[in-house]
């Protein structure tokens, strides 16, 4: 037990992962496109975003679980079950329905809004149909805008093919990504 909350806090409190983009996915995001990288084999999932706002807005975006409900189809709700004041973070239930099966886990979010920059991993306090999840979100200065990366690594525990998950987890990140930039932009 103690390994795995170690293991817990060391992700939550690691700070942003390290993104280098390409030069093609820099020149991509510069159109107005939203950069989604196919998932590494340990299911590493990384997307960027420019957002033409301020960084206040962006994070707000962020952290907004009612749109990540109504724009990411897979979530059926989000209910917070621990305040961003708590000593442990922000704690958030995730209930989804994937191909009318039900997934249910428990994130907690580490904040630096100073920063910038927010980490979750699974909360190992609660009961959780993943076996992992860890990931983040960090807003970064770019030009008149943000530059928003998101990257999250899911362990499900149970084999997935790899063009549902792919195909998925895309979907997923893009409808996630294109909501934060409406949403910071209205």
């Amino acid at each position: 037990m103690f390994a795995v909350i170690f293991g817990f806090m060391a992700a939550a409190l690691a700070g942003p992962l390290n993104v280098d983009l390409t030069a093609k996915e820099v020149a991509y995001l510069e159109t107005g496109g939203i950069v989604v990288r196919a998932p590494t084999d340990d299911g590493l999932l990384i997307g960027a975003i420019d957002i033409a706002a301020p960084s206040a807005p962006v994070w707000d975006a962020v952290m907004n679980m009612d749109a990540r409900v109504e724009n990411v189809g897979a979530i059926r709700s989000i209910t917070t079950y621990a305040p961003a004041t708590d000593p442990k973070g922000l704690g958030a239930r995730f209930e989804l329905s994937i191909a009318g099966v039900g997934v249910n886990y428990h994130l907690r979010y580490d904040q630096d809004p100073s920063e910038k920059w927010v980490t979750f991993g699974l909360d190992p306090e609660k009961e959780n149909d993943l076996v992992s999840s860890t990931g983040g979100y960090h807003i970064i200065a770019n030009g008149d805008g943000q530059r928003l990366v998101y990257w999250s690594q899911t362990d499900a525990g149970r084999a997935i093919p790899g063009f549902i998950r792919n195909a998925l987890s895309n979907r997923s990140f893009k409808n996630q990504l294109g909501a934060m930039r409406d949403l910071a932009t209205k």
